[in-house]
C-alpha cells in the first residue's frame, strides 16, 4: 500500500529469512487487511512534474494481482485469482 500511496516513491521491504544454523525455528505469521476502498497516489504527491503512477485499486487487487512493472496494471491471472476468492 505505500508504494501506490507514495506514488511508487516508497517501496516495501522484501523479507528473506536466512538460516546460518541447523537449529529449530519457530515463525508466526500475521496478516492484517488494508482498507476496503480503493487506493490511490495521495493528493500532494501528484502534480505536473509527477504524474500518478498507479491506477485506483483495492487492496486485494494489489494483493493478489500480479504486477506489470512496465504498465503499471494487473495482468488477467491476478483477476482470475480475485473472481476465484468470492466464489
Amino acid at each position: 500500500m505505500a508504494t501506490v500511496w507514495s506514488n511508487g516513491r516508497f517501496c516495501n521491504v522484501k523479507h528473506k529469512v536466512q538460516c546460518k544454523e541447523a537449529t529449530i525455528r519457530v515463525s508466526i505469521a500475521s496478516f492484517l487487511l488494508g482498507p476496503r476502498e480503493a487506493i490511490e497516489p495521495l493528493a500532494e504527491l501528484v502534480d505536473g512534474d509527477h504524474a500518478s503512477v498507479y491506477v485506483p485499486t483495492t487492496y486485494v487487487f494489489t494483493l493478489v494481482g500480479e504486477n506489470n512493472k512496465e504498465q503499471k496494471s494487473y495482468s488477467v491471472r491476478g483477476i482470475t485469482r480475485i473472481k476465484n476468492l468470492s466464489k
